[in-house]
């Protein structure tokens, strides 16, 4: 049988261990105008209707329109930077920063492309290697014998025409 406390019993307590406390240095709070480069006093809040200047943006504004240029021996691919446009806005992305966007995003598209034209090649070398597997099983124990005779008659018959 088990050994059941009597009642009136003391049961033990567990000690409880107390975390030190740890101070947090101050954080300075920054206002939304610091951030977003207004000065202090400027009633700059939202654009004044009918103030539709077509200049360029100033270095650190959002675009209308983004003018990105593509590293040498690529073209810009106008669907994808439309496609991207509206998400670089939305995130206040300057044109200097959708031109970095740009720098990054090729070489990584180079290494994707690489990788698919490698696995092509791979698929292709395997398809022609099972056709030459499978045409030599066809043809026996004489199939070097077979395409002698093969190319013998497409050289006397057909020439290069033929042989392409």
């Amino acid at each position: 049988m088990t050994d059941i406390p009597e009642v009136g019993t003391p049961i033990q307590e567990t000690p409880t261990i107390e975390a030190p406390v740890v101070e947090t240095p101050a954080v300075e709070t920054v206002e939304e105008d610091t951030l977003l480069g207004k000065e202090e006093g400027s009633d700059e809040s939202s654009p004044k209707e009918g103030d539709e200047s077509k200049e360029k943006p100033a270095s650190g504004e959002v675009p209308e329109k983004y003018e990105v240029t593509m590293p040498e021996g690529f073209e810009l691919d106008q669907g994808t930077l439309d496609l991207f446009s509206p998400v670089f806005k939305e995130l206040g992305i300057t044109n200097e920063g959708a031109q970095k966007l740009v720098e990054a995003y090729v070489p990584m598209i180079q290494d994707v492309a690489e990788k698919q034209r490698q696995d092509n090649l791979n698929q292709y070398k395997e398809l022609v290697d099972g056709w030459k597997d499978e045409t030599m099983k066809e043809l026996g124990a004489d199939a070097d014998k077979k395409l002698s005779l093969s190319a013998k008659a497409i050289n006397k018959f057909g020439g290069e025409e033929l042989r392409k």
